[in-house]
């Protein structure tokens, strides 16, 4: 089963959501920003920044200060400004895991698996999707993947919080995964993109500077996907190595940078009024959805989406659900298979940082999907 299934041509279904004619809860996009004032910054930047010539390779000196303050780190730590943070994902992999053994967590992002494959390294998916491991790719959860013999392990890779559960971790349950791959001689890499909406926020690169780095985006909480920007963080001579294979050599856009270097100044204002709607949002999901054999595993989520879980239903397909509520009501949201080729058939994701009438819209159209799938 194809991880990226979606129930139209890619073509035409940018083309739906751009127009509004699809309402778009698939991508874990922010719909709800940018902020204001980031707004302005982009309009102001697009007039007056100096994109007649490079920009600087490891990005703009006020914006790596401005991530070492949020991140509350010294002057011993630095960042890289990368194209989004998946420029960042494919650096670190090739820094540190190339033909060699990593672990990721199922359900998890699976473009960082493909990127693995893609530079020859060997994959080992540890299942997180249990209430043993309460939903997190725990110390126990990766010591029963591998029955104990962690000798082979190059990398950790941790989605913190995860997508697509929203389950998050403390500092004492992501310093286990470190003292892990201090025990394995591997490196750790912290995707923690989705930091801002979770009551805690470790940083794995403070634990072990000589071993990990933190990846951050500007799209999840400042709606700013399409200008892809994010960051590697992490001690001065482990990011050396990171850079050696960041592909955007001559720097990263201008605009992108000055509008996060605005975000990261109005983040106080922002992030609380930010999470009052994306709580609300998930609030109203939870009470007119889950019911009747259907579950949200995690809740709340400390990321913008969420997992609903109809697997109780066994002849139930999540493309079939997906497939419905993009054709008899213009949603689009993701297959389970889209994180999880074992476990997607029975659950859906949905991102909920979106105005609150499209929430009510899916809320409506879920259940009439579902009841009438059920009664099938």
């Amino acid at each position: 089963m194809s991880a990226d299934w979606i129930p139209d041509s890619p073509d035409e279904l940018f083309r739906k959501i751009h127009s509004g004619e699809v309402i778009e809860l698939g991508q874990n996009t922010n719909r709800l920003g940018p902020p204001e004032e980031v707004r302005r910054a982009v309009v102001r930047a697009a007039l007056e920044a100096p994109y007649n010539v490079y920009a600087h390779p490891q990005g703009d000196r006020r914006l790596r200060e401005g991530l070492l303050e949020y991140f509350e780190l010294d002057d011993d730590f630095d960042a890289v400004i990368t194209n989004g943070a998946i420029e960042g994902v494919h650096a670190v992999i090739r820094a540190f895991a190339s033909n060699g053994v990593a672990v990721t967590p199922d359900p998890g992002y699976k473009t960082i698996d493909g990127m693995m494959m893609a530079e020859g390294v060997h994959v080992q998916e540890v299942d997180i999707y249990s209430e043993e491991f309460d939903y997190q790719m725990t110390v126990d959860a990766v010591m029963e993947e591998f029955d104990g013999n962690l000798r082979e392990l190059d990398l950790i890779f941790v989605i913190n919080p995860s997508n697509p559960l929203g389950s998050s971790m403390s500092e004492r349950e992501l310093r286990g995964l470190v003292e892990l791959a201090q025990d394995a001689d591997a490196f750790l890499v912290h995707d923690c993109t989705y930091r801002d909406f979770a009551p805690e926020q470790p940083v794995a690169c403070e634990m072990d500077p000589e071993r990990c780095v933190d990846l951050y985006s500007f799209s999840k909480t400042y709606g700013l996907a399409g200008l892809r920007i994010g960051a590697v963080i992490g001690e001065r001579k482990l990011l050396e190595q990171v850079s050696k294979y960041k592909v955007s050599k001559l720097g990263i856009n201008l605009i992108a940078q000055e509008a996060a270097i605005t975000a990261l100044k109005v983040r106080d204002r922002w992030i609380p009024r930010l999470l009052r709607e994306v709580t609300r949002n998930q609030r109203l999901i939870k009470r007119e959805c889950e019911g009747d054999g259907v579950k949200i595993p995690v809740y709340p989520s400390h990321a913008n989406c969420l997992v609903i879980d109809f697997s109780e239903y066994g002849y139930i397909d999540s493309k079939t659900v997906v497939g419905k509520l993009y054709s008899e009501h213009g949603i689009f949201v993701r297959t389970g298979y889209y994180t999880s080729p074992r476990r997607g058939k029975g659950f859906i994701r949905v991102a909920f940082s979106a105005p609150r009438e499209d929430i009510e819209r899916f809320c409506e159209a879920f259940n009439e999907v579902m009841g009438e799938l059920i009664k099938s």
